[in-house]
Formats: C-alpha cells, structure tokens, sequence
C-alpha cells in the first residue's frame, strides 16, 4: 500500500531523506509497473462499464418513451372530450336556429321528439324500432342516421338539457330532409362546410351546422370573391374612407362602426357564385 519515491532510484537521489514521505524500499521501475498494472485493469473493466451504461441508456429510452405514449394518451382523450363538447355546442346552436320552425313540425306530426325515440332506436336503430321496421325511404334513412347521431351525443351526457337538443336538432334535420342543419339556410346565407367535399367526409353529418349543399369549390370562390371586392374597394372598414366616413351612413350597417362590410359585396358574391 506504499507509494514508491519517483527520486530515490534517480542519480541525483532524493533530496528529503528520511524525511521523504514516499517509499524507499520499493525496486527501481516500481511505478512503471504499477501504472502498466492500473492500465490494463482498466482495460479489463471498461467493456462492462460501457454495457452498463448502453444499459442505462436503454432503459432511458424506453422510461422517455413510456412517458410520451402516456402524455399522448391524455392529449387525446383531452382531444376526444373536446371533441364532443363541440359537437353538442353545435347541435345546441342548430337547435336555437331552428326554433322558429319547430312549432310547425310538431303540429304536422313529423317532427321526432326526444319522448318518441325508443330504447331500441337509441340503442341502434333496431329490427324493433318501428322507423327501421315500415319505412325504407330516403326520408326514414336520414331520420334513422340522424337519431342514432343524437343518440351517440346523448350517451356522452345523458339527461342533460344539451343531450335533448341535440336529439331535437337531429330530429327536425331529419324531418326537412337536409343533409346538414346548416344546410337550410342554402342559397345565400348558408356558410359552406370546408370537409364535405374532402376524402374523409364531415364527421358531423346531419349535425354539421354549416351547410352540405354548396357545390365543391364554393368556399374558395367566396373567398376570393372578398377578397377581390377588397381590392376594387367594395369592402371597407366604416369610417375609413368608406360611405360612412363622407358624413353619411351605410344602408345595414352597425351603429358602433363595428361591422366592416359594406352592402356593395352582395351583388359581387351573387356574380361570382
């Protein structure tokens, strides 16, 4: 357990003497050896040293991995609850749009309420239920397709009032025969549904608040109708240098200066469309 003196085997020798604290004993080349020695036990012990870290390296991995699956676990059942959140949101606004015209449907007997869907219908739509079993119009498919939409949003929350309208919203859909519910107000008014025309198809189907009617492209074209009513100067913000700002005031126009259209980019939409 000594430690040889680097100076005593050396011709000048070894300037402390007896007082040196290294070792005097140990044969001349002594440190030489022991540093061979060191050297390849180390040589000795760095292929297990390396296995265990590649070890622990691995094992990182798969901890980092494990941690990214579950956080993308959690994102989308977030993802999922928003999801459907939205999707009652919707059938809640459908439902109020469609207010006005309730009170007819109901009193022709062709609007579906929530009381009139039976265990069997909301459950899918059966050889029980009494749509499926006598009517095989087009008429009766949407209505089926539609109440099992509603009941799918339902499950979600059952008994609540947003699980009802969602039903109701379906209902009268169904019994217009529109493909969506924003689909009635189509021509002019309607506002075009952006996955309709896509491969995947609106995953809201009757649901979907904006309308399934408008032909392939229409978004687009009203897009660029804006813009190019834009840029002739159809569209203005009020009070910089449209209408309004000469000291008069446009025609449908809000009285706080919010709205920025002018009624000139009617006439353009109609052209282009």
């Amino acid at each position: 357990e000594c430690r040889p003196c680097a100076w005593f085997h050396k011709p000048q020798g070894c300037e402390n003497g007896a007082e040196c604290r290294h070792c005097h004993l140990c044969p001349d080349g002594e440190i030489r050896e022991r540093r061979k020695t060191k050297v390849a036990n180390l040589k000795k012990t760095a292929p297990a040293k390396g296995a265990d870290a590649d070890l622990d390296h691995a094992l990182w991995q798969v901890q980092k991995q494990q941690e990214v699956m579950i956080a993308a676990a959690a994102w989308q059942v977030h993802q999922q609850q928003q999801l459907a959140y939205s999707a009652v949101a919707m059938a809640v606004a459908a439902q109020q749009q469609w207010e006005a015209a309730a009170s007819p449907l109901a009193a022709s007997g062709a609007f579906v309420g929530f009381g009139a869907l039976s265990a069997d219908c909301l459950g899918g739509l059966g050889a029980s239920s009494p749509m499926s079993a006598n009517d095989a119009s087009p008429g009766a498919a949407a209505a089926a397709s539609a109440a099992a939409a509603a009941a799918a949003m339902a499950s979600m929350m059952p008994g609540s009032p947003q699980a009802v309208a969602a039903v109701a919203a379906a209902s009268q859909a169904a019994a217009t025969g529109l493909p969506s519910v924003g689909s009635a107000q189509h021509p002019g008014r309607c506002r075009p549904c952006a996955w309709f025309w896509k491969p995947q198809g609106c995953h809201n189907g009757q649901n979907c608040a904006h309308c399934h009617l408008c032909p392939e492209g229409e978004l687009r074209d009203r897009r660029r109708a804006k813009e190019t009513a834009m840029r002739m100067g159809a569209v203005l913000p009020i009070g910089k240098g449209g209408p309004a700002s000469a000291g008069g005031s446009t025609p449908g126009a809000s009285p706080t200066g919010a709205s920025p259209r002018a009624l000139k980019i009617a006439p353009i939409l109609a052209q282009s469309s």
